[in-house]
């Protein structure tokens, strides 16, 4: 397993820095945002990227990003002013590439559809 030859401050260091990269400048709503794209902006090898979710995180990319889009449909959804968009608008608002990508990633990370969501909360 490549994550026990990465020294623990560069895990540190790539991890502060995914969460730079990725939350903060909120680059998990960009539909597409790949684990290896955000690798080459932070001058890191995907491997150790990789190694570092795993570690960190206890989570591949994707899942760990998906997890960053529910939490902003959750507030999209429970917002009044937004009550009228489509789910197909808020997946796309989120970085979903897909409807159906939006609900399974909800389902998965809230084990609740985002219709039923939106019911419960509005």
């Amino acid at each position: 397993m490549y994550r026990y030859f990465v020294n623990p401050a560069t895990m540190d260091r790539v991890r502060d820095a995914i969460i730079d990269e990725v939350v903060l400048k909120r680059r998990y709503l960009e539909k597409g945002l790949r684990a290896t794209e955000v690798a080459k902006v932070i001058e890191v090898d995907p491997r150790t990227l990789s190694a570092t979710m795993t570690t960190h995180f206890h989570t591949c990319f994707r899942d760990w990003v998906n997890g960053y889009r529910c939490d902003y449909a959750m507030t999209l959804l429970r917002d009044p002013r937004k009550k009228d968009l489509l789910m197909r608008e808020i997946s796309e608002m989120c970085g979903f590439a897909s409807q159906q990508a939006f609900y399974k990633a909800f389902w998965r990370h809230r084990g609740i559809t985002p219709l039923q969501y939106r019911r419960q909360e509005i």
